[in-house]
């Protein structure tokens, strides 16, 4: 099978790690291959082939740097457990980078954002009910089906004038009607 695809390169990657096949030139050359496709892998692809270079022990600068930047490309869809996995993969090989170092600062910027988040909806959670939320009110269900929503018919008045108007073989195009309570809006007819 070709590896000219981000599948493949994946799976390759993932069976030599599994085999745990580390032939240099083998890495080198797939490593070559990865980094001219690594702007087309995806989230998961990025992390399973960090998986395997950290079983691998893959030491190849240009493999991890691209790694790297290719999950800071993919913004917030890259995960912290796949961002994670590229890290390990970096600090098992001992690689040191600027791009590693700002994919680990959003990580733990994603972290504070996470727990910050949870302790405010905690803190809701725990705060006691005041009543109706605010922006809100009870609503009197009795008071608004006797109010003059609910007495006026005038929906059906206008459905049946409006039916009237059919029946008697009249044309609906081009009929407009004043929609009630609205000044100066109309509603166009068409059939």
């Amino acid at each position: 099978q070709e590896l000219d695809r981000p599948r493949p390169l994946v799976q390759a990657m993932e069976a030599l790690a599994k085999a745990k096949v580390s032939e240099v030139s083998l890495l080198d050359s797939l490593g070559k291959i990865v980094v001219s496709h690594m702007v087309d892998f995806s989230v998961k692809d990025v992390a399973a082939t960090a998986t395997a270079c950290q079983r691998l022990l893959v030491c190849d600068g240009a493999v991890l740097e691209a790694l790297a930047r290719q999950g800071l490309r993919k913004g917030w869809r890259f995960k912290p457990q796949y961002a994670q996995a590229v890290v390990r993969a970096c600090t098992a090989a001992g690689f040191r980078h600027s791009v590693v170092a700002e994919l680990i600062e959003g990580i733990e910027q994603r972290d504070q954002s996470n727990h910050q988040s949870h302790d405010q909806s905690h803190e809701a959670a725990q705060a006691p009910p005041s009543g109706p939320a605010q922006g809100h009110s009870e609503v009197d269900w009795e008071a608004l089906e006797e109010g003059p929503i609910f007495s006026e018919p005038l929906l059906e008045k206008q459905a049946v004038s409006l039916g009237e108007a059919n029946l008697h073989g009249e044309s609906m195009q081009g009929v407009t009607h004043d929609a009630p309570g609205k000044s100066g809006r109309k509603i166009r007819m068409q059939r």
